[in-house]
């Protein structure tokens, strides 16, 4: 089977026709979930990562229920790196990715290797 423009993160099945691997769609598999999360307001960013998306808000606003991201004065306060999100009354800093998590100071997020915590497929 060929594709005429291959599919970047997917399976030729056929003339032209890709099956995407999970996280992904388009008739070349190149657009990650991202695009179809929940509806994009100020302050939101959207992270592909392997399979599904996440979602977060930038310093300044805070992640909702409703996945949509509200102006905060206690984000702003808490000087999070990626935004923040309030659980149970207090505030919680968010990382974007699953290659990234909270450093010691609680505040800014980390580089880690997923492949040494068993945290990701690795070849």
């Amino acid at each position: 089977a060929t594709c005429g423009h291959g599919c970047k993160y997917g399976e030729c099945m056929g003339p032209n026709k890709c099956k995407c691997f999970p996280g992904f769609t388009g008739k070349t598999c190149n657009q990650g979930l991202c695009i179809y999360s929940r509806k994009q307001t100020a302050g939101f960013l959207c992270m592909n990562t392997h399979g599904s998306y996440k979602c977060y808000c930038l310093n300044g606003y805070m992640l909702m229920p409703d996945g949509t991201c509200a102006s905060s004065r206690t984000c702003a306060m808490a000087n999070c790196q990626y935004g923040c999100e309030e659980v149970k009354g207090q505030v919680q800093c968010l990382c974007p990715s699953g290659g990234l998590q909270l450093g010691p100071n609680g505040r800014t997020c980390i580089d880690i290797d997923e492949c040494s915590t068993g945290k990701a497929v690795c070849s």
